[in-house]
């Protein structure tokens, strides 16, 4: 292409860097077992020598962050554009402290106890680039695809824990991969507003939760001695591959319907996704073309909202279906630890009203009172379930002076 198309048309550039240092101080050990809030350490945390510290740890964790990115939109015609770009990172994490393992019998006397000493640091250096296509349908209208290479670093929970029912492989890798989206989106006469698209993602040594007994602890390399029965482990799990379909259209029916101009409003929206994500190329049966944990394969949010300057009112449906946690699709275990998260929907409801300088905000979440999950807790305060909120309520007054 002959640079003088580009230089008849405006272009945009845009640099930018990123400094980040951070230092984070983790320490766990045991509470009391009052009823009422204590957020204070039983033990000296700092003396790992006492015996009765089962389970302690004393962690600093520096780290830096350093990144200079920049891309650039080239308009190589009133409805074509080309967007490339790079992002250079430099990160370092680190770990410096002691912890201490305990294993008892079932009499709880102590067969196992070894005060533990690390200092672990990961730098890596690496580039990241993606294109963007724009085509313009119409004034209001445009295709577009992406293309981009994604970057998972391990962060601070990744590097230690302390859990019985939890742990984490000390050869976790970082993540790399890859995802594309191909879309249309537009609007029209602040009426209707809609965006539409596919997409993939793809992800090397994807890091997940897997379930590990005793009869096949072997297949983890460097996990700490441990007596427990079975427990989760942080891993990199395998290749991981997720392609689906989004969709948001939200349309205002009072400027279709009745006065375009007028600042009253009727309007619903709903945004869908599907999504199918899987584990793929897996040397492990347990695991290959298991469902990616942690993925809804159906989710509908929906609402509708009707007001004006004054007042406001909005009510929402959200609907999230059956999906697991863990990559090995446990549906169930007596434990709580691992299993199936169960379908689940939920309606809210909010208002607000405006009266010379006060404004009062209301609402109602969790209409029907539904009992429902969207995570599984390793400890406190499980092992098991956690449950989202019951029905409540909230009133908030404003007054403008």
């Amino acid at each position: 292409m002959k640079l003088e198309v580009l230089s008849k048309n405006p272009c945009a550039i845009l640099i930018g860097s990123r400094l980040y240092r951070g230092y984070n101080n983790n320490i766990q050990a045991n509470g009391n077992n009052l009823n009422t809030p204590d957020f204070n350490f039983t033990e000296d945390v700092i003396n790992m020598n006492d015996s009765s510290l089962s389970e302690a740890t004393n962690y600093k964790f520096p780290s830096l962050n350093i990144a200079l990115f920049g891309e650039n939109i080239f308009n190589l015609n009133n409805k074509l554009s080309l967007t490339p770009g790079f992002r250079f990172e430099h990160i370092s994490t680190s770990s410096d402290g002691v912890f201490r393992r305990q294993e008892l019998d079932n009499a709880n006397n102590i067969i196992f106890d070894s005060i533990y000493s690390e200092n672990d640091k990961q730098s890596r250096e690496f580039i990241i680039l993606g294109l963007g296509v724009n085509y313009k349908l119409k004034e209001k209208i445009e295709c577009y695809a992406n293309f981009s290479q994604n970057y998972r670093s391990i962060n601070f929970s990744d590097m230690q824990i302390t859990n019985p029912n939890f742990q984490i492989n000390p050869e976790l890798k970082d993540e790399r991969g890859y995802n594309f989206d191909l879309g249309i989106r537009g609007s029209k006469s602040n009426k209707l507003y809609f965006d539409a698209s596919l997409y993939y993602l793809f992800y090397n040594n994807r890091i997940g939760t897997v379930w590990v007994t005793q009869n096949n602890i072997s297949n983890f390399n460097n996990l700490p001695q441990t007596t427990a029965p079975y427990f989760q482990l942080r891993t990199n799990v395998s290749q991981s591959r997720t392609m689906g379909y989004e969709m948001m259209i939200e349309t205002d029916w009072w400027k279709i319907l009745i006065n375009e101009n007028s600042n009253s409003k009727l309007s619903t929206f709903i945004n869908f996704s599907f999504n199918d994500a899987k584990y793929i190329d897996s040397d492990e049966p347990a695991y290959n073309n298991k469902k990616v944990e942690l993925v809804p394969p159906i989710s509908i949010k929906s609402g509708l909202s009707i007001g004006n300057e004054k007042y406001s009112l909005s009510y929402q449906f959200s609907y999230t279906k059956e999906h697991f946690s863990d990559a090995t699709n446990s549906e169930s275990h007596p434990h709580g630890i691992v299993g199936l998260i169960p379908t689940y929907y939920i309606m809210d409801f909010s208002g607000k009203v405006s009266i010379k300088k006060m404004q009062v905000e209301f609402g109602i979440n969790n209409i029907t009172n539904i009992n429902y999950f969207t995570r599984r807790a390793t400890g406190y305060p499980g092992p098991g379930i956690i449950p989202s909120m019951p029905r409540n309520f909230y009133l908030c007054i404003q007054i403008k002076i």
